[in-house]
């Protein structure tokens, strides 16, 4: 008899190690509003994203002089408008001219890079805001909206409350209490510690939060010490207690793709998914773009399929969400079956056949 029940639980574990599993799929967040068709930021992109498929959009925020939450994708407005010709008068320094050194009316008066025949201007936060409203009751999609405070430290130092700014933008257009389709995220920490503890209870909000990652090179996020500015490092949020600390103020972190995977693919080692897991921490994947492709994989598509699979991430950020979209209907509407071989040390070791079975 024990023999019996040997064997068919060892058929019910090899059964049960060999089924076909399906990888959760992640959210498709277009960097931007970039869906490899219409010029980003823009309502047009941002619709063809909605309609495309893809579950929302990545927007950096950042603030005009006369305190309007623009949806741009730096700060700095030198390498993307003819600002240096237009507004000599308003560089920080030489070749640097932030946004919050001119006005909304002006900001539309410059020129913007765009692959030609498409012109657009900068949009504001307000004008996306009223679109994510439209698409829910026209189109009945919920645009999901990643809202990145660019630098906001920066904006500090010159006068300006981004955080607040983008509060007031959101409650004006309507939102109190808990919203699914909006979150916050930014590279600063101590920011997302002053939109937890104090603004978001202030302004009645309940948003999830995103703590992103960076290089230890101070671009995005930088700390006082001592009179002297230095590079924010992100060292200790990877480790064990910093997760456990992140938890308590964010609902997940947002990571570049090279920090997850080596250049053939291979996961790199570390048991921070497994711990952000425990702690129900969700994982965004950032940098999924047609120009960083690594050698292991020949097209978005494939390196997407790692950050489902043996990475699975909770949304990926990318440049061409339209591919990833079509990809993801593709998969689901053709599913295949995917036999897993399961680790040795779960195979139970082989045992004797009952002598019933052995007599057949």
């Amino acid at each position: 008899m024990k023999h019996t029940q040997t064997f068919f639980l060892t058929c019910l574990i090899t059964l049960l190690l060999t089924l076909p599993l399906q990888a959760q799929e992640p959210q498709i967040i277009a960097d931007q509003g970039q869906t490899g068709a219409l010029p980003a930021p823009s309502l047009a992109a941002l619709t063809l994203a909605a309609a495309l498929g893809c579950d929302g959009a990545r927007l950096g925020l950042v603030l005009s002089q006369d305190n309007q939450v623009m949806v741009l994708s730096t700060i700095d407005l030198g390498g993307i408008t003819d600002v240096a010709t237009r507004f000599p008068d308003r560089a920080k320094t030489e070749n640097s001219f932030p946004a919050f050194a001119l006005s909304l009316a002006e900001l539309r008066q410059l020129a913007w890079q765009s692959a030609p025949p498409y012109h657009h201007g900068p949009i504001t936060l307000n004008e996306v805001l009223a679109l994510q409203r439209l698409l829910k009751d026209r189109l009945g999609r919920d645009l999901i909206l990643n809202l990145e405070l660019r630098q906001p430290r920066q904006h500090q130092l010159a006068g300006h409350d981004l955080a607040r700014a983008v509060l007031e933008t959101i409650r004006a257009a309507g939102h109190s209490g808990r919203v699914d389709s909006l979150r916050l995220q930014s590279y600063d920490h101590e920011e997302l510690r002053r939109l937890r503890q104090d603004l978001l209870p202030e302004y009645g909000l309940n948003l999830d939060l995103i703590q992103l990652i960076d290089d230890n090179d101070g671009q995005e996020a930088q700390v006082e010490q001592w009179g002297v500015w230095l590079p924010y490092n992100y060292d200790w949020m990877l480790s064990r207690s910093g997760l456990r600390l992140l938890a308590t103020l964010v609902q997940g972190i947002g990571l570049d793709q090279s920090r997850l995977a080596d250049a053939s693919g291979t996961p790199l080692p570390g048991d921070t998914l497994a711990d952000l897991k425990t702690l129900g921490l969700t994982l965004q994947v950032r940098g999924l773009d047609q120009g960083r492709l690594p050698s292991h994989a020949q097209d978005l598509t494939q390196l997407a399929d790692l950050f489902t699979t043996l990475i699975p991430a909770d949304s990926l950020i990318t440049d061409n969400c339209g591919q990833l979209a079509q990809a993801r209907r593709q998969r689901l509407l053709n599913p295949q079956t995917q036999n897993i071989r399961p680790p040795i040390d779960l195979i139970p070791a082989p045992v004797p056949l009952p002598a019933p079975f052995l007599q057949r």
